[in-house]
């Protein structure tokens, strides 16, 4: 199971609109925020993950998001630090709330979170799709 890619495929387009919409992101903004954020998100709580347990990590989006590299991530989508830090704080509920979901019917953090490389490929095809490209 490639759950980056399976979050990216599913919940892309909710990711967009909410950018969209409470962040003031662009389409083409938003279109190269999600999967580097998706990704950060994701990294950042298997870092966390011998700290605490995935269900208590995606119940606590201060602690995430306080993992994430948000200069990195800012440079990465080519957007200000400061819209980077906004659009993860409309993007992180969602990405978490899939992980909620998620924690309770799989066994190990390591098949949730494995492997996401061609997800990036996927999604920037699908977004260009969703916006005309």
């Amino acid at each position: 199971m490639d759950f980056l890619k399976d979050l990216l495929e599913d919940k892309s387009a909710t990711m967009i609109s909410s950018l969209l919409g409470k962040a003031g992101f662009s389409a083409g903004q938003a279109e190269a925020f999600v999967p580097p954020a998706a990704r950060s998100v994701l990294d950042a709580v298997k870092s966390r993950a011998g700290q605490a347990g995935l269900a208590e990590l995606a119940s606590n989006p201060e602690a995430v998001a306080g993992a994430v590299d948000i200069a990195g991530l800012a440079d990465e989508a080519g957007i200000s630090r400061e819209k980077a830090a906004s659009g993860l704080e409309a993007v992180l509920p969602i990405i978490l709330g899939v992980l909620r979901d998620k924690a309770g019917s799989l066994g190990s953090l390591g098949s949730l979170l494995g492997g996401g490389g061609e997800a990036v490929g996927a999604i920037s095809g699908m977004a260009g799709k969703l916006f005309g490209k």
